[in-house]
């Protein structure tokens, strides 16, 4: 955008952007020292009022640390007596004027004993405080009665460091020779766990001549005082909502005055709304000064959104370990704070304004000054300046046919590029006349050439050194050119119109057609001698290519012819060879049966063996037999003899043998029986031996005839297998004859592929040959056919 200003426009902006830049220098300069003290007073009026509130908050503590103190004071030995002997004169007359009372009452109504009894139970019941009582002893150091520790009732309590409260009253009482009296001793404090002092009161009750004592533990009057400071502390109260606290130094609260619940709870894990550990930070703050010291921290603000800042002052009363703290809320602060930036800021933005408006008008009244004065020295003579250039611009492009010098009105550094224009004018006029007549010269130069005519050149110069190159380097290219081409175009361009419509009888001058127009001649020469040596070739291939096409047609037909054959060859092959595979198959059968009847005709010999056997085995066993029956008759004949003796012997015998008689006529009838039986067995056993020795015979002729067949049987398997094995062997040479076969068909096949293709080569290499002859009669050449 700034580069397409004018120069005039260039020096305003340039002239009124640095009066604009260093206004804002300096205005950027007052506004940021004027924020800087404005800051550094509100950062000032800050640290002072947070000092102000950090006082505070410190003497709201030193308050309630005083309170502390006031009750710690009164902790001290002679107070604690002092305190203690008023609290127990005041229970103890309380309790005389109860007992005192009871014994007038009843003194002539009941008996001693049932009214010593009756004041005995009123003491003995009679409590004060937490754990306040009174007990009874005499003047012989005897305890009448003890509420607490009954064990005590009857004892006598002299010289007993133990309890020394009895010996120590009945000194006091008559040391003093008074009726009321007070003690200190150390006594063990069962609340406290520890021993500490103790002081009693012993008032005698004189109409029984009875001892009367209490007592309090001073640590308990401790700590009652302590526990007086804590109520008070949390009772403390200053402003609208501000209160106390109050914790030890192991982060238990003791005291918090806005929220009871927390007391006694340990809240050494409690962190701030920045998880900052509160409790821990208090302690650690307290410790690390006797004075006590400043913790800040954030908190929440009831019906209030946010985190809120507050200082918190702390300080420890050693004595008692308590730390006492109390914080404000910073809001109002930050109110006030914001309250004085923006009245400050509100201050700065008028003055800011006013120094604004200020400047503007400085710089506007500057800027009207810096025109003027740059209009009448600079801008006007730029413009006669501008217009000088412009008119000798239009000259040199010819816009304009004449041109007059600049006007030169000053000494400046216009006006002495002015002068120096004027001088460069002067010589562009003369440039641009001789320019003219050279380029005019060209002009027709030019248009001889465009008529194909190179005989002319440019003749005329200039002092334009562009231009006298031009001419140099465009008479140096007619030159080259009609080097190349000769001095008339026209010559050429006809020639080879000629050539292009075939037509190469057509000749050139080689005298005055150049280098291009030699080559063309040559070109002739060439195209001349490759037409007539198409034309031969021609010729001969268009012959040979009708005998080759002749002679594959016939390969082709006998291919074909032969493919056929040897389809049917392998057909018969193939024929055959299932023939010879069926007799292999059957062979292979026929070996089956004659291994099965081999085998039948083995085991038939086998069992032929066995049943000669089993005849041997009866043969002998009939031997075995008939040795029997020879036994058996030999026995029948000892047993017929023997009856006969007995027979002899019984007539012998007379009657008393007659009994025997008759058994020994039995055995001889069942030795003759048993004589018989064995014959006709000796005939059956040779009968059977008959039998088997003709049953082995023919046993044995079996086996002969098996062993015979057998033999047979494995040289018709030998014969069987001898056919199945010629016949398997004539399987696999039909089989290889017939891969044969189908081989020779696949190279026939492939042959007659080939045969046929190479008629088709055949076939186009003849239309090739037809066409070149063709082609080159279309020429019209020397030598030609």
């Amino acid at each position: 955008m700034f580069k397409q200003l004018s120069i005039k426009m260039k020096l305003l902006t340039t002239v009124i952007g640095a009066i604009l830049i260093v206004a804002l220098v300096i205005e950027i300069g007052a506004i940021n020292s004027l924020k800087k003290e404005s800051n550094f007073m509100i950062s000032n009026s800050e640290n002072l009022i947070y000092k102000a509130k950090e006082d505070e908050v410190k003497n709201y503590v030193s308050l309630a640390y005083k309170t502390i103190e006031g009750y710690y004071a009164k902790t001290s030995k002679e107070k604690i007596k002092a305190s203690v002997e008023e609290y127990l004169t005041e229970q103890t007359d309380y309790l005389f004027s109860i007992i005192n009372s009871e014994y007038e009452k009843n003194k002539n109504t009941m008996s001693e004993e049932e009214l010593k009894s009756r004041i005995k139970a009123i003491v003995e019941a009679t409590r004060y405080g937490k754990s306040g009582y009174f007990w009874i002893n005499d003047f012989n150091y005897k305890m009448v009665m003890h509420p607490i520790k009954k064990e005590l009732t009857g004892q006598i309590f002299k010289n007993t460091p133990d309890v020394p409260f009895v010996e120590l009253g009945i000194a006091e009482l008559n040391k003093t020779k008074n009726n009321v009296g007070f003690i200190e001793y150390s006594f063990f404090n069962p609340s406290s766990q520890s021993t500490v002092y103790k002081s009693s009161m012993v008032k005698v009750f004189k109409p029984y001549n009875w001892i009367l004592g209490t007592g309090a533990y001073i640590d308990d009057i401790s700590s009652q005082m302590k526990q007086d400071a804590l109520d008070a502390i949390e009772k403390m109260k200053y402003g609208v909502n501000g209160y106390f606290w109050i914790n030890d130094s192991n982060q238990v609260v003791k005291v918090h005055g806005a929220n009871p619940s927390l007391v006694g709870k340990d809240m050494t894990d409690v962190k701030d709304l920045k998880g900052t550990y509160l409790y821990r930070e208090i302690v650690k703050t307290a410790n690390a000064n006797k004075e006590g010291g400043v913790v800040n921290y954030y908190w929440t603000i009831p019906d209030k959104k946010g985190d809120f800042k507050k200082i918190s002052y702390v300080k420890k009363f050693e004595p008692w370990d308590l730390i006492v703290g109390t914080g404000v809320y910073v809001v109002d602060i930050d109110d006030q704070m914001n309250n004085m930036k923006k009245e400050v800021d509100e201050t700065i933005n008028k003055e800011i304004i006013i120094s604004i408006i200020t400047i503007a008008v400085i710089i506007i009244l500057m800027s009207l000054l810096a025109i003027f004065v740059m209009n009448s020295v600079i801008i006007k003579p730029l413009n006669k300046f501008q217009d000088g250039l412009l008119h000798f611009f239009k000259y040199v492009n010819k816009e304009e046919k004449d041109i007059k010098a600049l006007e030169i009105t000053s000494n400046d550094e216009i006006g002495i590029m002015a002068s120096l224009i004027n001088d460069n004018i002067i010589k562009t006029k003369a440039i641009l006349e001789q320019d003219n007549i050279l380029i005019h010269d060209v002009k027709e130069i030019v248009n001889h050439v465009s008529k194909g005519y190179l005989d002319k050149r440019i003749s005329h110069s200039t002092n334009n050194e562009s231009l006298e190159e031009l001419k140099l380097l465009l008479n140096n290219m007619l030159d080259n050119i009609q080097e190349l081409v000769g001095t008339n175009i026209n010559s050429l361009s006809n020639v080879l119109e000629e050539y292009a419509n075939r037509n190469f009888l057509e000749k050139i001058d080689s005298s005055n057609s150049g280098k291009i127009g030699t080559d063309i001649i040559n070109m002739n020469k060439m195209i001349t001698k490759i037409l007539q040596d198409n034309q031969k070739d021609g010729i001969s291939l268009q012959g040979r290519s009708n005998e080759l096409t002749l002679n594959v047609r016939i390969l082709n037909e006998n291919a074909t012819r032969q493919a056929a054959s040897l389809e049917e060859t392998a057909a018969s092959i193939e024929e055959i060879t299932g023939n010879i595979r069926q007799t292999s198959e059957k062979a292979q059968e026929m070996l089956l049966i004659s291994t099965t009847t081999q085998e039948s005709a083995h085991v038939g010999k086998e069992l032929a063996s066995k049943t000669a056997n089993s005849m041997e085995d009866i043969n002998n066993t009939v031997i075995a037999i008939n040795e029997a029956i020879t036994v058996i008759d030999q026995i029948a004949f000892q047993t017929n003899i023997l009856s006969l003796n007995a027979a002899v012997e019984a007539a012998t015998a007379g009657e008393v043998g007659k009994g025997f008689a008759v058994v020994a006529a039995e055995v001889r009838n069942l030795a003759s029986r048993s004589a018989e039986a064995a014959k006709e067995i000796k005939n059956l056993v040779e009968l059977a031996t008959v039998k088997a020795n003709e049953g082995k015979k023919v046993s044995t002729t079996m086996i002969e005839g098996f062993g015979e067949l057998e033999e047979k049987i494995i040289n018709t398997n030998h014969l069987i297998n001898d056919v199945a094995n010629a016949a398997r062997e004539q399987n696999i040479g039909m089989n290889q004859i017939s891969d044969a076969v189908n081989q020779l068909d696949k190279f026939t096949q492939e042959n007659a592929a080939i045969a046929d293709k190479t008629n088709n080569i055949a076939k186009e290499t003849n239309e090739i040959a037809n066409d070149i002859v063709k082609n080159v009669n279309e020429n019209n050449f020397d030598g030609k056919a």
